[in-house]
């Protein structure tokens, strides 16, 4: 594999599927000059940036906008996402460098990125639980939580737990999986995180409908809506990844 490819399947990928599918943090621009105020003397996790993005008017969202269109905008960014998995999946499954690399170079890496993301779902629940679509949303949002009264939490707590968990179960799987510590095929944990991150991709639409802030827990602002549309093309190539890592014959 080219030293490029290499690069592009160890360090973009992964990160791109930590920062971006799991924080919302936008892809850092080096010719943007940030500045931090000094010194941070409050208890928040990370020093602000001075030169954040304004927040988008209101009246652009499509939470703005009456039920029936905000149930067909969300209809319609979700076939989008569909579609264009299905696109970048065929694209990659042709790619003789993929198929011929990425089995062996990518679990590793990806494991650990949804491995370390899942713990983030305990140490940064509260934006975690804001990025959770409560029931409604959209007009046509109604995903139960089962258990959650009994459990005594709410109903973004009780999503935000079991996605962190499950990301921590499924990453680390893959690893031990692809070092030879787990009897289990790659394919497996490959499917599972397919499945897992098609089931997470609503949170990331609610945040572009209704424009949910990182902030206080991480000093980034998407800007809208440019970022949100980079965010959503890397969500479909690690979509369309896991498809092709759970179907193509791994070594």
């Amino acid at each position: 594999m080219p030293p490029s490819a290499t690069a592009f399947f160890l360090v973009c990928i992964p990160l791109a599927a930590s920062a971006s599918f799991h924080s919302g943090r936008p892809l850092s621009n080096p010719a943007r000059q940030l500045q931090l105020t000094a010194p941070c003397r409050t208890a928040r996790p990370a020093c602000e940036l001075t030169d954040l993005p304004p927040r988008p008017d209101p009246s652009r969202l499509v939470s703005s906008l009456d039920v029936s269109t905000q149930r067909l905008a969300f209809a319609g960014i979700s076939a989008g996402v569909v579609a264009g998995t299905a696109a970048f999946a065929t694209l990659l499954s042709r790619l003789d460098a993929f198929v011929a690399n990425a089995p062996a170079v990518l679990p590793i890496p990806l494991g650990l990125a949804f491995t370390v993301a899942g713990v983030t779902h305990f140490t940064l629940t509260d934006m975690y639980v804001r990025l959770t679509p409560p029931r409604g949303t959209w007009g046509c949002w109604q995903v139960p939580a089962p258990g959650a009264d009994m459990l005594g939490i709410s109903y973004g707590q009780y999503h935000t737990y079991w996605t962190g968990v499950a990301e921590v179960v499924a990453g680390a799987s893959l690893v031990l999986s692809a070092v030879g510590l787990l009897a289990v095929p790659l394919q497996l944990p490959c499917a599972a995180l397919f499945l897992l991150t098609a089931a997470v991709t609503p949170a990331n639409i609610y945040q572009f409908t209704h424009d949910v802030s990182l902030e206080p827990e991480l000093p980034v602002r998407l800007r809208y809506p440019q970022d949100h549309a980079a965010r959503g093309l890397i969500q479909l190539v690690l979509l369309a990844v896991w498809w092709d890592l759970a179907t193509l014959p791994l070594a």
